[in-house]
């Protein structure tokens, strides 16, 4: 009988891969990533101010299933070469979150993530850092950039509002929010991040 707990994580995926009917290998996964699937979740749902509820443990189930169903197809997609488990299991996390929150809320808005790079996956412990940093970068914008992101990620107005505020065309809304992602992005990633 194997003891799951004390494989490391790429030696747990491969047994997870291998799976022969012992429920003990997945379990294992799930409890050992359980902490980092529900933090992500949670971040998601708070960044798009969608009160964690109930749709949490579902969310929870369905990243995981995700992951093992077809003979863990999609944990096979896992390339320790190209990231850490953790970032990955984020990623996953993230984009399930927002697709059952998508269908659950429609209301939302699910803009551009602001906080990620290339190379970052916003993990949820650094969030309150980045909302500093994107508030200090925010307070860096000329008043009419501050104007537009205040009405167009703050309030979320709609677009058609946001024309007639502002004086512009709606497609211009739209290149403007693109351009003032980018410019944040680019502050942002120049940014010196420190955590304490």
């Amino acid at each position: 009988m194997t003891d799951y707990s004390q494989l490391s994580d790429q030696a747990l995926i491969e047994a997870c891969l291998d799976y022969d009917g012992d429920r003990k290998v997945l379990n294992e996964f799930v409890s050992r990533n359980a902490h980092v699937v529900t933090s992500a979740i949670n971040w998601v749902c708070l960044r798009y101010n969608a009160q964690p509820g109930d749709e949490v443990r579902d969310i929870f189930q369905s990243v995981f299933l995700g992951l093992f169903k077809n003979n863990c197809r999609n944990l096979k997609k896992f390339d320790a070469g190209k990231s850490k488990l953790s970032t990955w299991l984020i990623t996953i996390t993230r984009n399930t979150t927002i697709n059952a929150l998508k269908k659950q809320r429609p209301h939302l808005r699910f803009d551009e993530e602001l906080f990620v790079t290339d190379d970052d996956t916003a993990e949820p412990l650094l969030a309150k850092e980045r909302k500093a940093l994107l508030n200090e970068t925010v307070n860096d914008l000329t008043d009419k950039d501050k104007l537009f992101y205040h009405l167009y990620f703050e309030a979320m107005a709609p677009t058609g509002q946001i024309a007639r505020i502002l004086n512009i065309g709606k497609d211009t809304v739209y290149s403007k929010k693109a351009k003032l992602i980018d410019k944040l992005k680019r502050r942002l990633a120049s940014a010196p991040m420190q955590v304490n």
